[in-house]
């Protein structure tokens, strides 16, 4: 996503966040993420928020409780893919490529953000509304990834992602309305196991840094080179 008209210098961010759900009933497979973009207490939890400005990357964690961390952010699109790229230290963590709608709608939207912050180790609620224009692609086909060899990209592996998506959703126009953190719920004695933000903390407090292991390069879908 680029940013564009905000209080701060244009900036540029990729964030990977899991799809869930805040309910007193059953989740049942399938159904849940079919009524996911519509249904009562739908919200994303963040993984990993990647930005490449400094401002952007100070405001997220200290005042949203975001987990960014600042990597190399490319967006480039052809005639029928909007693709982009994150890189860290001369290594990539992934690549990502999203069909181009044929159509799409304009659509507004409530929703709520989960993020676990790594500075208070507590469970961060935020409320967002936007207004989007939105395009879906079906099928195998509408988006393709493929993870580097950077260790962040190896916690995404971890993830156990599937090979090829459900859906994609195209995005072309995007607005966004943040607030601040409506809610911080203990997580107890869980801590946060990802090594990049772990390793920011523990260097915060004067402990060492230790360097995660390296992963092969994972490919899920076609090779994805950008465009230039």
């Amino acid at each position: 996503m680029e940013y564009t008209e905000k209080n701060i210098e244009p900036y540029r961010e990729l964030a990977f966040s899991i799809p869930v759900q805040r309910a007193d009933g059953m989740s049942v497979p399938g159904v849940s993420l079919a009524t996911w973009l519509n249904g009562a207490g739908s919200a994303s939890y963040i993984t990993h928020l990647a930005v490449d400005n400094v401002q952007a990357l100070l405001v997220g964690r200290e005042v949203l409780g975001f987990p960014k961390f600042l990597a190399e952010i490319e967006i480039a699109e052809t005639a029928t893919e909007r693709i982009a790229e994150a890189s860290l230290d001369g290594e990539s963590i992934l690549t990502l490529a999203v069909a181009k709608a044929k159509s799409h709608k304009p659509r507004r939207r409530e929703f709520s953000i989960y993020t676990l912050s790594p500075d208070e180790n507590k469970l961060f609620h935020i409320p967002y509304q936007s207004e989007a224009s939105t395009g879906v692609a079906i099928g195998p086909r509408a988006a393709r990834l493929h993870l580097g060899s950077h260790p962040v990209a190896a916690e995404l592996r971890d993830l156990g992602l599937a090979p090829s998506p459900l859906f994609a959703l195209d995005i072309p126009q995007y607005t966004l309305i943040s607030n601040r953190p409506d809610a911080k719920l203990e997580v107890g004695e869980w801590r946060d196991p990802r090594s990049l933000y772990c390793n920011v903390r523990q260097a915060a407090r004067g402990g060492g840094d230790p360097a995660p292991d390296r992963a092969e390069p994972q490919e899920l879908g076609a090779s994805l080179p950008m465009p230039r």
